[in-house]
C-alpha cells in the first residue's frame, strides 16, 4: 500500500499582503487506489482557493472510483478529457454556489494515483511532478509556462485540454511521487538544467523513515 503525505505553507508575499493560501491538497485511499492531488489557485483570480479546493476533492474521488476505467482509456486524449470534465464540473458547481464567474476560480492541477504497480499522472499548468526510482529522483513532468514566466494554463482555460498531460504505466521499482506547486518548484527544481535539486532526495528519505516508524 502506498503512503501519502501532504504539506502547504502560505508564501511570504501572501503573508505580507494578507492574501489567502491558494494551494489545496487532498490525499485519498479507496477501492485499493491511493490518490494525491494538488491544485494551485491563480493569483489573479479572486476565488481561486475555492476552485482549488473543489478540484482536489473531486479529482481525488474520481481517480479512486474510476482508476481502472481511466487506466484502460483507449487514448491519452480520452483520459485527459475525462479528467478535465470532472475538474471543470467541480469548478462550475462551486462558482454557481458562490455566485461568481467561473474564471475567478482558476487553478492548476497535478495528480498521482497508484493501484498496485500501476500509476496515473495528470499535470496541467506549472509546478512539477517528480518521482524516485532505484534511489534516484527524476522529473516526470516539467512545468508549463506561456509566453511569460509567470503565466500558465488553468482548469478554466479554453486551451486546457490541449496542454493537459497524462501518463500511465506499470512499474514495480517506483518508490514514490512528489507533486509541487510553483512555490516549491522555485526551490526544488532547476529550470535551466531541468532537473530536481538534491534536497528533494533528502525529503524522500525522510518520508521513508517516517513511514517505517509508523508502520
Amino acid at each position: 500500500m502506498w503512503h501519502v503525505q501532504t504539506a502547504s505553507e502560505t508564501g511570504r508575499s501572501h503573508r505580507r499582503t494578507g492574501a489567502p493560501l491558494q494551494d489545496r491538497t487532498c490525499a485519498r485511499t479507496e477501492y485499493g487506489v491511493t490518490a494525491a492531488v494538488l491544485a494551485d489557485g491563480a493569483g489573479s483570480a479572486a476565488c481561486s482557493q475555492e476552485g482549488a479546493e473543489a478540484v482536489v476533492q473531486a479529482i481525488s474521488r474520481y481517480l479512486c472510483e474510476s482508476f481502472d476505467d481511466l487506466y484502460q482509456a483507449k487514448t491519452p486524449l480520452e483520459l485527459r478529457r475525462n479528467i478535465l470534465v470532472q475538474a471543470r464540473a467541480a469548478v462550475e458547481k462551486r462558482a454557481q454556489a458562490l455566485g461568481v464567474p467561473v474564471r475567478e476560480l482558476a487553478c492548476t492541477l497535478l495528480a498521482a494515483a497508484m493501484k498496485g504497480d500501476r500509476y496515473l499522472l495528470v499535470h496541467l499548468g506549472d509546478g512539477v511532478i517528480a518521482y524516485r526510482k532505484a534511489g534516484a529522483v527524476k522529473v516526470a513532468s516539467h512545468p508549463w509556462n506561456g509566453e511569460f514566466a509567470n503565466s500558465t494554463v488553468f482548469v478554466t482555460s479554453p486551451n486546457a485540454l490541449r496542454h493537459c498531460r497524462v501518463f500511465r504505466g506499470e512499474q514495480a521499482e517506483l518508490e514514490g511521487f512528489c507533486l509541487m506547486s510553483d512555490g516549491c518548484e522555485a526551490a526544488l527544481y532547476n529550470k535551466r538544467k531541468q532537473r530536481m535539486a538534491p534536497l528533494l532526495e533528502i525529503l524522500f528519505q525522510q518520508t521513508q523513515l517516517l513511514e517505517s516508524e509508523t508502520a
